[in-house]
């Protein structure tokens, strides 16, 4: 098993293996979008699938929570059938392990999937949709995956709120498959979604929302109006309409860190929301793919504002924004002229930004090097 100082590193390598790929790919200029799969799903699974209990803050709980249900023969946390049940299945013959990797291989597979089939129906059917100076789908599939694997909110989902990631992933499937109007897919992934983690009907609701509302006018009309009732302090009084109260004694009612902290976080996701649309405004078909992902991100952004008043709820919640947000840039690139010094510019940022999160302290804490150090912060 991987223990936190070693995780770090081997993350990190992977991170710079990528970057490199990413050159490789840009220069080569060949289609091998399966390659790229597999090189994500295979070095995400074995670096976080095989990382020690005391790498992320929830690893331990969940394989303790496995554990306990396979001795008494049922489900303690009966709303996560799905991703407990792979647990279950699994723990049998391979013990700590077996809770562990075959979440984190299914997720990383099924994110990588999304991630591919949303590029290609984009590049198969966008609208004035072009290469930029020769650069393919397999370049922006792989930016893609350099750009999630350089964000915090990936890292800390694949390795602390795993069932969230598993059921983000389904559900980014399922969104594709609506849009599409291949219901019966659509179905059995948003099933799959539910029960791998008990948020999923928000995010589900949102995709069906953006799916009868085309309008992304509409969708910022909502986010600013969301906006200025979080200011004016209206926000519970609205989620208590739409029945999304939270108990004070939940872990989702108060802000783990700083409220400044998540209110910047807040306006940064809506900022990058924002950005993308900006990118791509002037060669946008209003019913295209990316339009449809763009409302879904703003919806989502919408519920998190409205979620600040109860801190920790918005902070998962913009998560499954975070993890949109990679495959959304990405599509907003490709449909516009770029030179070469904005990709530089693009991979210098999500370097710096890379550096900065895996030196904070919530991070450090997060993977296990304090535990593993034997010191508290």
């Amino acid at each position: 098993m991987i223990l936190p100082k070693l995780f770090m590193l081997f993350y990190i390598l992977v991170y710079v293996f990528f970057l490199f790929l990413l050159i490789f790919v840009a220069v080569s200029k060949k289609e091998y979008p399966k390659t790229i799969i597999l090189f994500f799903v295979l070095s995400i699974s074995l670096v976080c699938g095989l990382r020690a209990p005391i790498v992320g803050t929830d690893t331990f709980s969940f394989y303790q929570l496995t554990k306990e249900m396979v001795e008494q023969n049922s489900f303690l946390w009966s709303k996560d059938y799905f991703y407990y049940g792979i647990t279950r299945f699994f723990y049998t013959d391979f013990g700590y392990i077996g809770t562990v990797f075959p979440p984190t291989l299914i997720t990383s597979l099924m994110l990588t999937l999304s991630y591919n089939e949303i590029t290609k129906y984009d590049f198969n059917y966008g609208v004035d949709n072009y290469v930029t100076k020769g650069l393919n789908r397999t370049f922006y599939l792989t930016l893609s995956y350099f750009i999630l694997i350089s964000s915090s909110d990936f890292l800390f989902q694949i390795i602390n709120q795993t069932r969230q990631l598993m059921s983000m992933s389904f559900a980014l499937f399922g969104g594709l498959c609506l849009f599409k109007k291949d219901i019966f897919k659509a179905i059995i992934f948003f099933i799959l979604a539910t029960f791998s983690h008990h948020s999923a009907p928000l995010v589900i609701a949102c995709f069906i929302g953006v799916y009868f509302l085309r309008s992304t006018k509409l969708w910022l009309i909502l986010l600013a109006l969301a906006i200025i009732f979080s200011l004016m302090g209206f926000s519970k009084y609205i989620l208590a309409i739409a029945g999304l109260t939270i108990d004070r004694d939940s872990i989702y009612y108060s802000a783990i860190n700083s409220s400044f902290v998540l209110y910047l976080k807040t306006m940064t996701t809506c900022f990058l929301g924002a950005l993308c649309l900006f990118i791509a405004r002037r060669r946008i078909k209003e019913n295209g793919v990316f339009h449809y992902f763009i409302n879904f991100y703003f919806a989502v952004c919408s519920l998190a504002v409205l979620l600040v008043v109860y801190g920790e709820a918005s902070n998962r919640i913009q998560r499954y924004a975070g993890v949109t947000f990679p495959i959304l840039f990405t599509m907003a690139l490709s449909k516009v002229k770029i030179k070469e010094g904005i990709i530089v510019l693009i991979i210098f940022i999500s370097m710096l930004y890379m550096m900065f999160f895996m030196t904070y302290d919530s991070t450090l804490s997060t993977i296990g090097v304090y535990r593993e150090s034997g010191f508290s912060r």
